[in-house]
């Protein structure tokens, strides 16, 4: 509960802000906007549903704690294993777990805020600002799984089927390259 709190946390908002920017512009780039619509409605109507939830109820949500720091080492290690196997439905079973996960944080943190559990409001706002952004990338790595959109580095989520998207630029490179330029590297 000080001013640099408030600093850090706009840092930390306006770094994630800045790392979702190219995610959007390459669906956008894609001609696939309407995922990340989507994504967004989905994700505001989740967040609305869960809060209203907790504050309509006024249930105690604290009892998930011991779930959600289980659910957080499981989701770690499957990333790992998605990661080294390089499985596009072990990547999509990754995020879906990460929408759970995101979703019952909502809840979870709502809760404790209403019930006096988290007081720091820096803490508060920077841990339901991070579970609204995983669930918004969780949501549009669902709804895109079919489409050529791949992930670049940087984001936190891992290449979904990185070997496909190499093969892919590489022949779009190929296509394009001015046929008019002294000589290419191969790449």
């Amino acid at each position: 509960n000080s001013p640099w709190g408030i600093v850090t946390t706009f840092a930390l908002t306006g770094f994630m802000g800045y790392t979702l920017g190219p995610i959007i512009g390459a669906f956008v780039a894609a001609g696939a906007s309407s995922i990340v619509a989507q994504a967004l409605t989905l994700t505001a109507v989740a967040f609305v549903g869960l809060s209203a939830t907790a504050i309509i109820t006024k249930k105690d949500f604290s009892f998930m704690s011991s779930f959600l720091t289980a659910g957080a080492f499981v989701l770690i290690g499957a990333m790992l294993l998605a990661f080294l196997m390089e499985s596009s439905v072990l990547h999509l079973a990754v995020s879906a777990g990460f929408t759970i996960f995101a979703s019952i944080m909502i809840l979870f943190e709502t809760s404790q805020i209403i019930k006096g559990g988290e007081r720091n409001y820096v803490i508060a706002t920077v841990g339901l600002y991070v579970s609204i952004y995983n669930l918004f990338v969780s949501l549009l790595h669902q709804h895109w799984a079919g489409s050529d959109v791949h992930w670049f580095p940087g984001n936190h989520l891992l290449h979904l089927q990185q070997g496909r998207y190499l093969r892919l630029m590489k022949k779009f490179m190929d296509r394009n390259v001015h046929p008019d330029a002294p000589d290419q590297p191969a790449l």
